[in-house]
């Protein structure tokens, strides 16, 4: 958004909780943004909505918004153009706009393949959406996965996902902070737990319904063997972290497709 403004000559206000990274934040601000932080993400959402109303500006919702799903669903629609015969999308699941579009997207292109979402156990607003049948709403959000830490569904990406998602399982921090050990030493990769959550959900929960309760619908007489494409979001570590004790290592602040890894981690 902060770059997308600049590029068109256009003010932007970017809203983000204060625990938000401050690479982030700056990032933004150095592409010309004014960065407004806020206690948390409820807070941030009353901010949003009334400097739009004060100011007359127009909101760019981070996930309950069509455009933004449209964006999301391009990224589905690439992953199946690169790598068409998959089994299953392992997605991971802040607001819920990222997988709505994807989703829309994979299923459009094969009814037949999978999509599971991810969330943490402290940030379900999603899965408990799945279980009622209604956009819910969480007291507290409490989850190391500060990017996943949505604290409600909203009713446009909540119809969406509902709609094209197969199944929501949810994660644990320990999970996920074991997993970006995991990706660290086999991967050399260093990323933030949002990005760690997919791949520990296929390692963690999903590793058992995937290797014997749940048969994929697989092309050609695969044996039951299962493709899997764990979709990698955010992925950058706090700057200053990790430099303390590194003098030089490698940061990917990119998406990555992690299909075929070591056989722990993708087939099973």
């Amino acid at each position: 958004i902060a770059w997308a403004s600049r590029q068109h000559g256009v003010s932007a206000k970017v809203i983000m909780p204060k625990a938000a990274d401050p690479v982030r934040v700056m990032g933004c601000e150095d592409m010309g943004a004014e960065v407004i932080l806020t206690d948390d993400i409820a807070s941030a959402s009353t901010q949003l909505q009334r400097i739009a109303k004060t100011e007359n500006r127009m909101i760019l919702h981070p996930f309950n918004d069509l455009n933004m799903v449209y964006g999301s669903a391009s990224c589905g629609a690439e992953f199946v153009e690169d790598v068409p015969r998959v089994d299953i999308f392992v997605i991971p699941v802040g607001g819920g706009g990222l997988i709505a579009g994807m989703a829309a997207a994979i299923k459009h292109h094969d009814p037949k393949i999978q999509v599971i979402g991810v969330e943490p156990k402290g940030a379900n607003s999603m899965r408990r959406s799945f279980l009622s049948g209604r956009p819910e709403s969480l007291v507290k959000v409490d989850t190391i996965a500060d990017s996943l830490g949505a604290p409600s569904a909203l009713a446009e990406s909540f119809q969406l996902a509902r709609t094209y998602v197969d199944e929501i399982v949810e994660i644990d921090d320990k999970v996920m902070s074991h997993t970006m050990q995991q990706m660290r030493d086999r991967l050399n990769l260093f990323v933030e737990p949002a990005c760690a959550a997919s791949l520990g959900a296929v390692i963690g929960p999903l590793r058992s319904e995937l290797s014997s309760g749940w048969k994929p619908p697989c092309k050609d007489n695969r044996n039951f063997t299962c493709d899997a494409v764990i979709r990698v979001s955010a992925g950058l570590l706090r700057m200053a972290i990790i430099m303390r004790p590194l003098r030089c290592l490698k940061i990917y602040s990119m998406d990555w497709v992690l299909s075929w890894l070591a056989s722990r981690f993708s087939r099973v």
